[in-house]
């Protein structure tokens, strides 16, 4: 607020001018709505999916501070209190748990439909005490997901804006230790030394992550030549100016045909648990690092398509 639209009370209310009254008014209004804008939605849902015994539950059961998992059959719903400390503002992530039964699938329509389909972000979870299924089971999952979206009365457009922000999304992505500030020396002088902004300049190296960014190179290298004849062949057409020069950084991230190719227009989310077997698996199936790399870079190529 402005010093001039400080108001004074201490007097009788008729010393109060209308039209200060009137900017005192319309400040609070402004802030009143301002406030009721950024509140935390209540209408977010997780469609959770996977096998039997993956531990779809637990999970669940673990972002809510509990520790007494229930199990149920069918289509479970439940709900995960979110609270923003900085805001003070709370509100509720709603849970559906599908069950790893396929014969389920058609109680799917209650968890995700026309109506909150923008609101919805799909959680496949697979168990790493059972590595050999793992892939096995996210395209399963997937395939069914994407079955179930194409038989929702949503309109091509709608699918297509949703599958266009996803791209978006993906090209803007930028690590979030690309948003830390530079480490700086101690200072000398114990005078205060006012903090630099944060400057994010993203390079290519920065936007994703260092095997997200490799698997992506491996599979570039072969479209990389027509890319670049073609790139030769415009290049005297058009001249970027310093006002686009952000947005053609942002255009020239790399996206070759195999990224996003499955886009289902909602976000998806991989969760690998159980992780602890992993030191059984060296000792009693002789596994590797090796081993585990291949499976991740497998799941990775799985979660950019």
């Amino acid at each position: 607020m402005r010093p001039t639209e400080v108001v004074s009370l201490d007097g009788p209310p008729d010393e109060i001018t209308s039209e200060d009254g009137k900017c005192l008014w319309s400040t609070i209004l402004k802030e009143v709505t301002h406030k009721a804008s950024c509140k935390l939605s209540s209408t977010r849902a997780l469609v959770v999916l996977g096998d039997d015994g993956s531990g779809k539950t637990t999970l669940i059961t673990k972002l809510q501070g509990s520790e007494d998992p229930k199990e149920s059959f069918g289509l479970e719903y439940t709900f995960i209190d979110i609270k923003d400390e900085d805001r003070d503002d709370q509100t509720k992530l709603n849970v559906w748990v599908l069950d790893s039964d396929v014969v389920h699938k058609r109680l799917l329509k209650f968890a995700l439909n026309e109506q909150n389909f923008g609101e919805c972000v799909a959680m496949l979870v697979v168990s790493m005490a059972e590595p050999w299924n793992i892939m096995e089971s996210l395209e399963k999952w997937s395939d069914l997901l994407e079955k179930h979206i194409k038989s929702l009365p949503i309109p091509i457009e709608t699918i297509s804006e949703y599958k266009s922000g996803l791209v978006r999304q993906f090209r803007e992505y930028v690590e979030p230790d690309a948003l830390l500030p530079p480490p700086t020396p101690a200072p000398i002088s114990h005078v205060p030394v006012a903090t630099a902004p944060i400057n994010v300049h993203r390079t290519k190296s920065q936007l994703l992550h260092p095997a997200t960014a490799a698997l992506l190179s491996s599979t570039l290298l072969a479209t990389q030549s027509a890319d670049l004849s073609t790139a030769n062949a415009t290049q005297g057409d058009s001249t970027p100016t310093a006002e686009n020069g952000d947005q053609n950084t942002i255009n020239e991230l790399p996206l070759d045909p195999t990224t996003l190719s499955e886009n289902l227009g909602i976000p998806m989310v991989v969760v690998v648990t159980k992780t602890d077997v992993m030191n059984t698996l060296e000792k009693e199936e002789r596994f590797t690092e090796e081993h585990f790399d291949y499976i991740q870079m497998h799941i990775r190529r799985f979660c950019l398509k």
